[in-house]
């Protein structure tokens, strides 16, 4: 079973979200208003635009609004409607049946409507999912069916191996890390494109276990335009009894990743 701390990793993986400026989701009124908070609207992020959409029954009272929703086999992507430019606190979950799934990073955008903020979540399987924050329900997304499982062209070779492809291509990394899974609550890694001058693919961690030789870990980037991936550890952070500990990292690795 993958073991993931659940909100510590948010703040330690804060490097996944991207400011950028968008020219707008036309037709919203301005932000932080009612009016806002009930008919949050946001355009999908370019890289999930083969994902199938979500029906979004955003509630009033919370500022933080969901706006839209959309699934593949990888990845769940939740757009929100903020307030301003601070990200919210806490972080909105998804109640997916009984589990809860926690944001693994995110896109934050400035538009001429007003500040969107996109969380990628876990893959999700249920038809309803509830959106939440604190205490307090903030939507509810419905799906018309569960992700079908699609055929990946890609592979790698030992010790990575491609679990599935979409909107990300999800990986199993066996590791030479010597960490206790469960005691793991997250790894700072850089994953790059190095075809494409080392540009960053936004690794999204998904969570790991024990192996024979070290710490499986599983991740998700964005799919690269080339057919080599490096990946940079940089820190492991670590539950020692009531706290977490930093451990510097120098692993430094790449692998092929091709059909």
């Amino acid at each position: 079973m993958l073991t993931a701390a659940p909100l510590g990793r948010l703040a330690v993986l804060c490097a996944c979200l991207v400011l950028a400026a968008t020219t707008g989701c036309g037709g919203d009124s301005d932000p932080g208003s009612d009016a806002e908070a009930s008919h949050c609207r946001a355009p999908l992020p370019e890289f999930a635009g083969e994902a199938r959409r979500g029906t979004v029954d955003a509630t009033s009272g919370d500022r933080v609004s969901p706006g839209v929703a959309a699934r593949d086999n990888t990845v769940t992507i939740v757009g929100f409607c903020l307030p301003d430019s601070r990200l919210p606190n806490p972080a909105p979950v998804l109640e997916d049946g009984g589990r809860v799934r926690y944001p693994i990073g995110g896109e934050l955008q400035q538009t001429s409507a007003g500040w969107r903020n996109y969380y990628l979540y876990p893959a999700t399987r249920g038809r309803q999912l509830t959106v939440r924050r604190g205490e307090r329900v903030t939507g509810r997304i419905s799906f018309a069916g569960t992700p079908a499982p699609a055929a990946c062209p890609l592979e790698s070779d030992p010790p990575f191996e491609v679990v599935s492809c979409g909107s990300l291509v999800v990986i199993e990394w066996a590791s030479p890390l010597r960490f206790d899974a469960r005691r793991v609550q997250a790894l700072d890694v850089d994953a790059l494109d190095e075809a494409r001058d080392s540009r960053p693919l936004n690794y999204y961690d998904l969570g790991y276990r024990d192996g024979p030789g070290g710490l499986l870990v599983r991740f998700g980037i964005r799919p690269p335009r080339g057919d080599r991936v490096a990946l940079r550890a940089n820190f492991a952070y670590v539950r020692e009894g009531g706290e977490v500990r930093e451990v510097r990292l120098g692993e430094r690795t790449s692998f092929r990743l091709a059909g």
